[in-house]
């Protein structure tokens, strides 16, 4: 009898510890509580819905994780201006609404998601623009397309050169650019062989294409390339700040990562040295932090981890990381050595605890974790 209650108690011991081994894993935080369920695949949220992938099929949860359009669907998009672009069994895309309502009928082969009022379509190999009541405002002739995020956007003809177009179709540039290109801050870059410049939203030259190189605009400047090495420009395309850097990245914040020598550093909107060139790499500042790379020699902390220093160059707390991400919604997600993922608020206190394979920014109060084999969501309390 002894012998039998010892073998049933083992038994029940082993199913009990595979029955948690199978169990979802849950958030530890007192900032975050956990909502919805394990999910094989997700996106972030988006106007309150994020999509989720279960039993090999993709549907929406609403911001308390309820499930709010049922996983039934190949493929999604995240809802843009109320709708969402989602892809039947049989290839064919449409737009539901957030009620799960399919208010496009799925009907064309691809699909971008809605943006100034307009989305992308193809019928065929061919592209053109829908309302939001699925008819078309463009019709399809174009190789490619890009999202109307400003008033004029990118097209392709003959899967050559690239041109623009306005929503009323009309186009409003030639075709005669080398590469697609989306406006930042009102301008957007364009090639013709191996010079660029800028067009401005009616599709005029707003800076002659006679640069080597350029990035984007953002604070009114933009990095740009002469002879090997970069400096800023304004919008007028006067140069501001004269080439003498390596590389150099977006203003954000007032700030802008350059980098001389293989290291790297900041400098202002007037072109003066704010942080030294001493960081093997460098990102711009979110939130009022930055996150940065520690060289050899540092006194900082450990050489090759990640820090977090504010605007004046001084570490904002001392914990050092083996990777990080920007500040999102005052958090940013971090990685130990040992490669576990959590998350930390403003002034390096943990609010998740590292235990996770990787954590995704804080987008709309929520955050997306990944254990290795499942997504789960929290949303701050």
């Amino acid at each position: 009898m002894k012998k039998l209650t010892a073998i049933f108690l083992a038994a029940a011991t082993l199913l009990t510890i595979f029955s948690f081994a199978g169990c979802s894993k849950s958030v530890r935080s007192e900032v975050f509580v956990q909502v919805g369920d394990s999910y094989e695949g997700s996106r972030d949220f988006s106007e309150g819905y994020a999509a989720v992938k279960k039993d090999g099929k993709w549907g929406f949860i609403d911001s308390e994780g309820n499930i709010a359009v049922e996983p039934k669907y190949a493929a999604v998009w995240s809802f843009a201006e109320g709708l969402a672009a989602v892809q039947t069994e049989d290839g064919k895309w449409g737009f539901i609404d957030t009620s799960g309502s399919e208010v496009i009928e799925p009907q064309f082969d691809a699909a971008w998601y809605f943006s100034g009022g307009l989305a992308a379509v193809r019928e065929g190999k061919l592209f053109g623009y829908i309302d939001h009541s699925g008819n078309f405002v463009i019709e399809p002739k174009y190789t490619d397309a890009t999202n109307f995020d400003n008033a004029i956007t990118a097209v392709q003809k003959d899967e050559d050169k690239w041109g623009f177009i306005d929503k009323q179709g009309n186009e409003v540039t030639d075709f005669v650019y080398y590469e697609k290109t989306e406006f930042t801050d009102g301008l957007a870059e364009v090639f013709i062989e191996y010079e660029s410049g800028f067009l401005d939203e009616t599709g005029a030259v707003a800076i002659e294409l006679t640069l080597d190189d350029a990035g984007n605009f953002s604070e009114g400047l933009c990095a740009f390339s002469r002879d090997g090495e970069w400096g800023y420009i304004d919008k007028s395309g006067n140069e501001v700040i004269s080439p003498a850097y390596t590389s150099a990245d977006i203003f954000s914040e007032g700030y802008a990562v350059v980098e001389s020598d293989r290291l790297f550093g900041y400098i202002d909107t007037n072109g003066t040295a704010v942080i030294p060139v001493k960081y093997l790499s460098a990102y711009p500042f979110s939130e009022g932090l930055a996150r940065v790379q520690l060289a050899a020699g540092t006194t900082e902390g450990t050489a090759n981890e990640f820090i977090f220093i504010k605007t004046d160059g001084t570490s904002a707390f001392s914990s050092g990381y083996k990777y990080a991400k920007d500040f999102s919604e005052g958090y940013a997600a971090c990685a130990t050595n040992d490669g576990a993922w959590g998350m930390i608020d403003s002034d390096g206190n943990v609010v998740i605890d590292f235990e996770w394979e990787e954590i995704w920014p804080v987008t709309d109060g929520s955050v997306r974790l990944f254990d290795g084999e499942n997504y789960y969501f929290a949303k701050l309390k």
